[in-house]
């Protein structure tokens, strides 16, 4: 379809394919330091919201090895609770 939308100009389609997930991951990579810098920094473990997420993330300097002891799963499921996921 991309190739499609360029009228069968098939360098420009993935020219534009590879800058869209450039961009994408470079995006992505960014928002979530930016994510992990403010729930070092700002909060507590009663902030509205994000008080879990900012609990376990300020946890993890007090005890660093616990997120090499856990599986990703038990690592990550708090993120998801405030997206509804």
């Amino acid at each position: 379809e991309l190739v499609a939308q360029h009228n069968g100009n098939v360098p420009l389609a993935m020219v534009q394919s590879l800058l869209i997930t450039a961009s994408s991951w470079i995006l992505a990579d960014f928002g979530s330091g930016v994510l992990h810098w403010s729930v070092d920094n700002y909060g507590n473990g009663r902030t509205p919201i994000m008080g879990n997420i900012i609990a376990a993330f300020q946890g993890h300097h007090s005890a660093q090895w616990t997120i090499t002891q856990r599986g990703f799963c038990n690592n990550v499921h708090k993120l998801c609770i405030p997206f509804g996921v």
